[in-house]
């Protein structure tokens, strides 16, 4: 199960179950890659500030109740227009609902 993690919390081993990806869209470090925590210094140059790991704890954090999730949804779609043409593609825009749920969920 995925779990969205700071980059502080970082440990070596750790498996992406995202790819990180900087403001630019390039991949620093795929789906699927270990990382460490010598990659902390790099992923603050990028600006990231959280990364999605494998996980078999469940993870509460991706919980939301129909309102939240809604909100998100359209404040992720009035930033960007994007229709995925893959999975990859898909999971992102995910990640990018599940990203604005998080914060509109911390200021509420």
């Amino acid at each position: 199960m995925p779990k969205s993690i700071h980059i502080d919390e970082i440990q070596d081993g750790m498996i992406l179950k995202s790819p990180i990806m900087n403001k630019f869209g390039q991949i620093l470090l795929g789906s699927g890659a270990s990382v460490k925590e010598t990659h902390k210094k790099m992923l603050r140059m990028w600006g990231v500030e959280h990364i999605v790991i494998e996980s078999e704890e469940s993870n509460n954090e991706y919980i939301f109740n129909d309102e939240i999730y809604a909100l998100a949804k359209s404040k992720f779609f009035r930033t960007i227009n994007w229709e995925p043409r893959n999975k990859l593609e898909e999971e992102l825009i995910e990640l990018g609902i599940i990203t604005n749920a998080l914060i509109i969920q911390k200021e509420k």
